[in-house]
């Protein structure tokens, strides 16, 4: 009997090399080390629901990569995440995950690679991650996210790279974001940022990579956080 739920995969996978240096941080550590991947897809599908088809998993403590993708996951499937004790990249897709979803996901230990993709996270949402101190890598994609709310996520002293793409990111945004001293990559592309925004990311001392593209920042802006910023890489 098939029920119209997305399904649940799991399969052992390698990490490969990244042929872009931007997706460089995409890649699972350890390219030799075979990795269990729980990969939820429209293609494969369970009889029993998300929660308890994570709860027959016998090798749940084993999973290190989980991806979640579809509409039809809910803030309350998250619930059933804290299971998988050992997950390192967990990402989520889908427009139906608000904060709601977050409050599930605050106890991650060795969490170090989150995205949210497409969901509808707002800043007041970003608290639910303040406990995540292994957090090397965050994407947020949300159209109701503007920044302010990563004043929630300064003690993140492992965060290393932060990518904002498409998101309503403003220059207050910025001002909170630039507390992360150990920021080292920013993609904010597609972001209502200006040159005052670039002003605050000139304090990111570590930062070696900055995607401004398809944003009001001009020209004056990039050259002025380059020259406090030695040997930055700006995309604009």
């Amino acid at each position: 009997m098939v029920e119209d739920y997305p399904g649940l995969v799991i399969r052992p996978v390698r990490a490969s090399p990244a042929a872009d240096p931007q997706e460089s941080a995409l890649d699972i550590p350890g390219e030799q080390e075979a990795q269990v991947e729980v990969q939820i897809t429209p293609a494969v599908v369970f009889t029993e629901d998300l929660g308890q088809s994570i709860l027959d998993l016998d090798e749940r403590r084993s999973v290190s990569v989980v991806r979640l993708s579809s509409d039809r996951i809910t803030d309350e499937d998250l619930e059933f995440l804290s299971e998988l004790e050992g997950v390192h990249k967990l990402i989520i897709e889908g427009r139906r995950i608000s904060d709601i979803g977050l409050e599930h996901l605050g106890e991650f230990e060795v969490l170090d690679e989150l995205r949210l993709v497409g969901c509808s996270i707002t800043d007041d949402g970003l608290a639910e991650l303040r406990n995540l101190k292994s957090l090397q890598t965050l994407w947020v994609n949300s159209p109701k996210l503007t920044g302010v709310g990563f004043t929630s996520l300064t003690d993140l002293s492992n965060l290393k790279s932060v990518y904002l793409s498409g998101s309503p990111i403003v220059d207050d945004g910025l001002q909170q974001i630039a507390k992360i001293a150990s920021i080292e990559t920013m993609v904010l592309d597609g972001t209502k940022i200006t040159d005052k925004g670039m002003q605050h990311l000139a304090e990111l001392h570590r930062l070696k990579l900055l995607n401004v593209e398809s944003t009001k920042v001009t020209p004056q802006g990039v050259i002025d956080v380059q020259s406090k910023i030695r040997g930055v890489r700006i995309l604009h």
